[in-house]
């Protein structure tokens, strides 16, 4: 299964594309069987996720959690970490794309490698696809009612 919807792109981050993005997650969290009820969801630094209609959205129509760091939404070191990492993994990439069609490719793939097929040691070392898969909301399993 791939975890990566046709999102669009943008040559700039926009409430628009925050939000369609996150209209996406829904989507395919409901095809897993998930729902958004209670996730905490790790947000970018940028205004745009600080913005009311994308705050709106997720926490009084989604009902999901926002997290910031200690410091406040100025910060949130696990996002960061997440784009850092892919920037290392995958930057030459990007910044060689000559189209956003390529560009949207790369991502697909990195995207698609990450939760398909790379192993997260905060998971007790599963691709986030198969936890996602064995810790469905009808079962008895705290972290999959709560999201964490």
């Amino acid at each position: 299964m791939e975890l990566w919807v046709e999102s669009p792109l943008a040559t700039r981050a926009n409430t628009e594309l925050a939000l369609s993005a996150w209209k996406n997650t829904v989507a395919t969290l409901d095809g897993l069987g998930r729902h958004t009820d209670g996730l905490v969801v790790h947000s970018d630094q940028d205004s745009v996720y600080r913005s009311h209609d994308y705050l709106e959205q997720l926490l009084i129509k989604e009902d999901v959690r926002i997290s910031y760091s200690e410091r406040g939404c100025k910060d949130n070191p696990w996002i960061e970490s997440f784009w850092g990492r892919m920037k290392t993994e995958i930057g030459s990439q990007i910044v060689e794309a000559e189209t956003m069609s390529e560009l949207r490719s790369i991502i697909a793939k990195r995207i698609t490698y990450y939760n398909t097929r790379r192993r997260h040691s905060m998971i007790g070392n599963q691709v986030p696809l198969d936890y996602l898969l064995n810790n469905r909301e009808d079962t008895d399993n705290p972290l999959a009612k709560t999201g964490s």
